[in-house]
């Protein structure tokens, strides 16, 4: 269920295991497998924010993007994917439109079904999927690997009634832009990587009003290293059973770097790498608290923008048009005029009032949203085949990422894959990320159905498994 990224890792590294020998059904309502929401926009200034070296679906084949890229006709038209720092960095739809292709080459029948199953029921023969139309589909596994996101719901309370559809809520609604004009000034709530697009949009567009930017911390993401960087910092010997140990030794791991002509991009990539392992040893609890005091800066300093857009915010920094403040929101109102009027609290305490033509919400992935707005999953708690994991992020799922269900046991059959993994394995995000759990997710059920075994069965003996994902 779900065929966004996560989706599309998982049938395409299925398919590689145990090619020809399952039977897949993709329930995914846009026209394309592999596109998600992420590579589904069709702006050009829309970039990913890794270099096309660094974008990995096959872990085998590091590389495999990166040499379909350079033969595509992107390559030759966008020639403003080349960055004046090194790298190449891509349009999002790009990297979409390579998945969806390799999807397409897929061996094994592959049905699409362009529905959201709605539920799920268990009997003596498998699963029955429940689509909202009524249709029924019979599986003998099932790979969970939604994703979405919605209104914060305290964010949402604190717009009056009347102002809330006025919002521009959904920052990938291309259409929500047209109505903005280069004059109008514009807030933004987030700074993250989703705030970097709406301003490249805008800047697109010959936008020239001012656009203030709220956030909590008052961070903005940052650019990715000027420079190839390797690695650096040990942080597996011995490791850190606190948050706040793990967080002085990286502060402490930056500054040794920056000692040796090094940057906190060398110890921030050694954290990724090594993150699995580094999440492992930490207690829920500790979970918990790194991620509600240490998770946005994060977020600011590992999910890095390309360099074009960095040149973007930097500009308009400089010449007075973009200003960000440390502020959280407390209010939000409109006039007659339709005019926005937004009450902030300033970091310290002091309150502002920011008026506004237009506001536009970038909080990002709102952690535990799937929990309580996703129908499929908030059903499927309530039968108890699956639960929350701990700290309320994501689903519960053991290392194999099997489903835990509400009385702690896996279920052999039902797999998670995606962003409700964060809980589990913490830094579950990036595309290279997702892809390499379903990896693992596809080798598990490759090695629990002994008739998918390529060296040990006769093909033409096989009865195929269905496989709903």
């Amino acid at each position: 269920m779900g065929g966004g990224l996560a989706g599309a890792s998982a049938a395409l590294h299925i398919d590689r295991l145990a090619p020809g020998k399952v039977e897949m059904v993709v329930f995914e309502p846009r026209s394309d497998i592999g596109r998600g929401l992420a590579y589904s926009s069709h702006d050009p200034v829309h970039r990913t924010n890794v270099p096309t070296s660094r974008m990995r679906i096959f872990p085998g084949d590091p590389n495999h993007f990166d040499r379909w890229y350079a033969l595509s006709r992107d390559a030759v038209f966008d020639t403003a994917s080349r960055a004046a720092t090194g790298g190449v960095y891509p349009q999002r739809y790009a990297f979409g439109s390579y998945l969806t292709e390799q999807v397409r080459a897929i061996v094994s029948p592959l049905t699409h079904i362009r529905e959201n199953v709605s539920d799920i029921d268990i009997n003596a023969s498998g699963f029955i999927l429940r689509c909202a139309n009524g249709h029924e589909i019979r599986a003998d596994i099932v790979i969970l690997a939604v994703s979405g996101n919605g209104p914060n719901s305290r964010l949402y309370s604190k717009v009056a009634p009347d102002a809330r559809q006025l919002i521009i809520w959904d920052p990938w609604d291309e259409a929500a832009f047209q109505h903005i004009a280069r004059g109008d000034d514009v807030l933004i709530v987030g700074a993250g990587l989703t705030m970097a697009d709406i301003v490249a949009t805008l800047d697109s567009r010959g936008h020239s009003g001012k656009i203030v930017v709220v956030s909590r911390h008052g961070l903005r993401p940052q650019m990715q290293a000027r420079s190839r960087v390797e690695p650096f910092g040990d942080f597996l010997l011995p490791p850190s059973c606190r948050a706040r140990s793990l967080v002085a030794r990286i502060r402490e791991a930056i500054a040794v770097a920056e000692k040796l002509g090094l940057t906190w991009h060398s110890v921030l990539d050694q954290i990724h790498d090594h993150g699995n392992q580094i999440w492992h040893f930490l207690s829920w609890q500790e979970r918990k608290r790194l991620m509600r005091h240490a998770w946005p800066y994060w977020n600011c300093f590992r999910f890095r923008i390309a360099p074009q857009l960095a040149e973007i915010l930097d500009r308009k920094m400089l010449s007075g048009q973009l200003r960000m403040h440390a502020a959280s929101v407390e209010h939000i109102g409109n006039d007659e005029r339709g005019l926005f009027h937004i009450r902030v609290r300033k970091r310290g305490g002091t309150r502002e009032q920011i008026s506004a033509a237009h506001v536009a919400i970038a909080t990002g992935i709102v952690p535990g949203y799937l929990l309580g707005n996703d129908t499929l999953v908030k059903n499927l708690c309530g039968k108890g085949l699956i639960r929350p994991d701990p700290i309320g992020v994501g689903v519960d799922i053991d290392l194999n990422g099997k489903a835990v269900d509400r009385l702690g046991n896996s279920q052999e059959r039902l797999f998670v894959v995606g962003t409700l993994t964060q809980g589990r394995f913490g830094d579950q995000v990036g595309a290279p990320d997702i892809a390499a759990h379903a990896l693992r997710v596809a080798a598990e059920i490759v090695k629990g159905f002994p008739e998918l075994h390529l060296s040990t069965c006769n093909p033409q003996r096989i009865e195929r498994t269905d496989v709903a994902l």
